[in-house]
C-alpha cells in the first residue's frame, strides 16, 4: 500500500487561484445571463476577466448576438404587422372619400417610414383616350401641400418614373434621386432627398395608382417588403 505525499504548497496556493478565479469567472457569467434574461441585449462580457473559461465566455458572447438579431427580426416583423393594421384601419374609415383617403394614408405613410415627403396619383380614364395619374395628395415637411400634377398615359407610355412604374406594375427603389427630381423644399433650405421609392397601387392585380416617397435615409429591406405588402 503507498501513500500519498503531501501536495506543494505551490501546487494548492495554485490550485486555489484557479479555483478561484473559475468562481469569479461564473458569477460573471450568471450575472451575464440574467441580464440577458431581463433582455439587457446591450450587456457586454469583459473577456479579460476570462482567463480559465474562455469558450464559455465566446458561447456566451455568441448567444447575446444571436438574441440580438432574433430581436431585431421581431421588431422588424412587429413593425410590418403593425403599418398593415392601422393602413387597413385608415382604408376602412376612409372608404367613402377618396380624396380624404389619400390625404391620410399619405400622412400616415410618410411618418411610419420616416419619409420628408410624398404623393398619391390616382388613375383617371373616365375618357379612354385620354387617360392620365393624378396627384391625388401630396405630403411634405409635416404638412399637406397643394399642388396639382398630371401623368399623361398613353397606348404602351406614360412620363417619368411614376408613369413607368405605373405601367410595369413593380415597386421602384432608387438609392440615388435624379437631380432635382423632388422638387418641394422645406423653408429650412434646400436639402432634397436622396432616396425614393415608387409603389404600384393595385387591386386584384389592376394598377389604379401610384404612391411616391422620399426620404434623407435608406429604407430597409422589411420597410420594402411592408410597402409590397
Amino acid at each position: 500500500m503507498f501513500l500519498l505525499g503531501r501536495v506543494p504548497k505551490k501546487a494548492c496556493a495554485e490550485i486555489s487561484q484557479k479555483f478561484s478565479q473559475l468562481q469569479t469567472e461564473l458569477q460573471q457569467a450568471t450575472a451575464f445571463i440574467e441580464a440577458i434574461t431581463r433582455g439587457e441585449l446591450a450587456q457586454e462580457i469583459d473577456y479579460k476577466a476570462f482567463e480559465e473559461a474562455k469558450a464559455l465566455a465566446e458561447a456566451l458572447q455568441a448567444m447575446r448576438a444571436q438574441m440580438q438579431s432574433f430581436n431585431q427580426t421581431e421588431r422588424q416583423r412587429n413593425w410590418v404587422i403593425e403599418g398593415q393594421a392601422q393602413f387597413s384601419e385608415l382604408l376602412r374609415h376612409y372608404n367613402q372619400d377618396i380624396q380624404e383617403l389619400s390625404d391620410q394614408l399619405l400622412k400616415f405613410l410618410v411618418h411610419y417610414t420616416g419619409a420628408i415627403q410624398g404623393g398619391v396619383f390616382i388613375l383617371n380614364d373616365e375618357k379612354p383616350n385620354e387617360s392620365y395619374l393624378e396627384m391625388k395628395a401630396c405630403y411634405a415637411y409635416d404638412r399637406k401641400k397643394y399642388i396639382r400634377r398630371i401623368v399623361p398615359i398613353e397606348e404602351g407610355f406614360a412620363e417619368g418614373l411614376v408613369g413607368q412604374v405605373f405601367l410595369e406594375g413593380h415597386l421602384t427603389y432608387l438609392r440615388e434621386v435624379p437631380q432635382d427630381y423632388t422638387r418641394i423644399t422645406s423653408g429650412l433650405g434646400e436639402a432634397t432627398a436622396s432616396h425614393l421609392v415608387i409603389v404600384p397601387l393595385k387591386t386584384n392585380e389592376a394598377t389604379l395608382g401610384v404612391l411616391e416617397l422620399a426620404a434623407f435615409q435608406a429604407f430597409e429591406k422589411y420597410q420594402l417588403e411592408f410597402w409590397k405588402k
